[in-house]
């Protein structure tokens, strides 16, 4: 589990916790304002079978909204003057598009990826950033915190 000002971010398999790796990253001359930034590594293996894996802030009681870009899927919440992202890489609905064996959806409190019977073994990361004092001029750098596409881990 991450804590995070927001509350905890929790990776949950087929609706069971599990344990994740927390890699903090820094990249100053793209997000200078973020407070905290983190991949959450999953390592996925090879089954066969179809599942979920999902990464959320536990008891959320904030609306989230859609913050994807091309190969990024993004969720943001906003709490007064605070924003948290929560990102990972993907095109949910068209996976195929892109090359990706696994598909997604938004929840309302974080992000779903769906597992496949043809998912091979793989890394899943979340990108998880936040902002204490969100503007209109620096609210995207969680955007970018949050991107594991622009992230070298």
């Amino acid at each position: 589990m991450l804590k995070t000002r927001f509350g905890n971010i929790v990776i949950t398999f087929d609706g069971v916790s599990v344990p994740f790796s927390i890699i903090p990253i820094s990249n100053k001359r793209l997000f200078p304002d973020v407070e905290g930034a983190f991949m959450l590594k999953y390592l996925y293996a090879y089954d066969g079978k179809p599942h979920t894996l999902r990464c959320y802030l536990d008891m959320c009681n904030i609306t989230g909204y859609s913050e994807s870009g091309e190969r990024l899927e993004a969720i943001s919440f906003y709490e007064q003057d605070r924003k948290l992202t929560i990102g990972c890489e993907g095109w949910f609905g068209e996976p195929k598009e892109y090359g990706y064996d696994y598909d997604g959806s938004y929840l309302d409190n974080g992000l779903e990826i769906e597992i496949t019977p043809h998912t091979k073994s793989k890394a899943f990361l979340f990108g998880v950033s936040w902002l204490v004092h969100c503007t209109d001029e620096n609210e995207v750098q969680t955007w970018f915190a949050a991107d594991p596409t622009i992230i070298n881990v």
